[in-house]
């Protein structure tokens, strides 16, 4: 898995993913190869790919970025209410809210490739940050 990571740092993708497919084979119960190709296919433009790799991920291990990819993936399907739960469960877990949505504004240049308007995703930004309010007893 941490050879595949190189090659997709050095621009050599097909490589790349076909060592993560074999990392899959080797290990199902190791999740960065299912993050790593399923992001990369989400960049690449194949959602419908990216959909499995990126829940099993979030099945495997239960952090901030998987839940941010797969509320990539229901956002390009139009699915807009498992997105924000995607995503507003991916910023309840972060470490680091600020980095979380740095990440989420910079993965726009991937979602522009499957016509999401920026104003619209900027508005779901703002909705993820905002705390939620919880009801008071009187």
């Amino acid at each position: 898995c941490h050879l595949a990571y190189i090659y997709s740092a050095k621009d050599r993708e097909p490589e790349s993913n076909e060592l993560y497919k074999k990392a899959i084979v080797l290990d199902p119960g190791y999740d960065l190869p299912y993050i790593n190709l399923g992001y990369t296919y989400l960049k690449n433009g194949q959602g419908d790919d990216a959909e499995p790799l990126l829940l099993k991920d979030i099945q495997l291990n239960n952090y901030d970025l998987g839940f941010m990819n797969a509320g990539h993936v229901y956002l390009i399907r139009g699915d807009e209410e498992k997105a924000i739960h995607h995503y507003e469960e991916g910023f309840g877990l972060t470490a680091s809210e600020e980095g979380y949505l740095k990440g989420m504004q910079g993965d726009y240049e991937i979602l522009k490739q499957y016509n999401i308007a920026e104003d619209y995703y900027k508005g779901l930004i703002e909705k993820i940050k905002r705390p939620v309010k919880t009801p008071t007893a009187h």
